[in-house]
């Protein structure tokens, strides 16, 4: 085994917990999943907080790695905060890459303001 992370050891592993502690003056919520398949991984977490009787709110992630045998490799992450109303504002980094390209694309979104809304891209091409 190349170290705790190899997905041979753990192929098929399919675990989700959450966690939720109640105090009398705050509430915090903890839920994270992680899944790992033949070639990639994926992770999520949400951290949720409020005072007693208030909606809570807070940040979440998602994270996911694919590697394939032709030497394609993807990733991604998501870190979004979350609201009681829905969703709020996202940071998107994917990264692809294989024997001929490079690319990696950052994305901000906001879910109802465009104005704050931003795209780059990157890709560098290899030509052998």
């Amino acid at each position: 085994m190349n170290g705790i992370m190899d997905q041979k050891y753990f192929q098929g592993i399919d675990h989700s917990e959450k966690v939720s502690l109640t105090l009398p003056t705050h509430a915090v919520e903890y839920d994270f999943d992680v899944r790992f398949d033949q070639n990639s991984v994926s992770y999520g977490a949400n951290l949720l907080w409020a005072k007693s009787g208030e909606p809570l709110s807070g940040l979440g992630y998602v994270m996911r790695s694919e590697s394939t045998d032709q030497g394609n490799n993807d990733f991604s992450l998501i870190l979004r905060r979350l609201e009681s109303s829905g969703e709020g504002p996202a940071l998107e980094i994917t990264t692809r890459s294989s024997k001929e390209t490079n690319a990696l694309k950052i994305e901000v979104t906001h879910p109802t303001d465009t104005s704050r809304q931003m795209t780059i891209e990157v890709s560098l091409f290899c030509i052998i």
